[in-house]
């Protein structure tokens, strides 16, 4: 089983201190009218918590606390709430009260909870990472977010004065498989491609040999090409029975 709360360790763990994550899930994508495509969770957001649903977010925090003068590490999810009567439509739905338990964050709300608490968990933090550039809208949400924060300055609260990029500290994590992550017929397939090359004979990879036989039955069956004008060896080595390869 994947561990997706070490995934979020290890990316708080790259962060810098007193930073904020802000990775939102993929969207619904509308083919006609009131039909959407098949729903495909995006690959970071899946990475980070094992979530399945549409329209929710995941938020880290890499904060130092004045109270117990410590840095503390928290993770937020906001979802939709669930409402069975609307699960006959949407399917099943975790639900934020379930989120907790289930995949083990700290805290989880109803996603329509994410623009008012934003600000307030973006307050005194130095930096936001978030997949800017990829969405237009929720880049002007995020940046939205941090002039609220500004209107707190007389406060005590700082803003965060940092908008970096998510991806390269998450894409090299991703690079790292666990166990858990790599199938365990992963290597005996690899094998099993290499023993199919290796019957192809000729020292051809399978694809170019398969061509090849499609050439050499084209030009047997085709009445028009002159037989005494193709070359005797022109599948020689086509027709050889070695059965020898070289690879690298």
């Amino acid at each position: 089983m994947l561990n997706f709360v070490a995934h979020r360790q290890s990316l708080l763990h790259a962060m810098e201190d007193n930073s904020i994550a802000v990775i939102p899930s993929a969207k619904l994508q509308v083919r006609n009218r009131d039909a959407e495509f098949p729903f495909r969770q995006s690959s970071d957001f899946f990475y980070l918590t094992g979530f399945t649903e549409d329209n929710a977010c995941l938020v880290l925090i890499k904060k130092y606390d004045q109270k117990s003068k410590s840095l503390q590490q928290q993770s937020y999810l906001f979802c939709q709430p669930k409402v069975k009567e609307m699960e006959i439509w949407t399917g099943y739905r975790l639900g934020p009260d379930a989120a907790i338990e289930h995949l083990s964050v700290e805290q989880a709300f109803a996603i329509e909870e994410l623009d008012k608490q934003l600000p307030d968990l973006m307050s005194d933090c130095d930096s936001v990472y978030a997949l800017w550039g990829d969405d237009k809208v929720w880049d002007a949400s995020l940046i939205d977010a941090i002039e609220k924060v500004k209107l707190k300055a007389r406060t005590g609260v700082s803003a965060p004065t940092a908008m970096l990029a998510v991806e390269p500290l998450l894409h090299d994590l991703r690079l790292i498989k666990s166990d858990d992550e790599i199938h365990p017929d992963a290597f005996l397939k690899s094998n099993g491609k290499k023993q199919k090359h290796r019957k192809c004979g000729c020292g051809q990879k399978q694809t170019e040999t398969t061509i090849c036989k499609w050439r050499k039955e084209l030009v047997y069956d085709n009445p028009e090409i002159d037989m005494d004008r193709v070359r005797p060896d022109a599948f020689k080595r086509l027709d050889s029975d070695s059965t020898e390869t070289s690879w690298d």
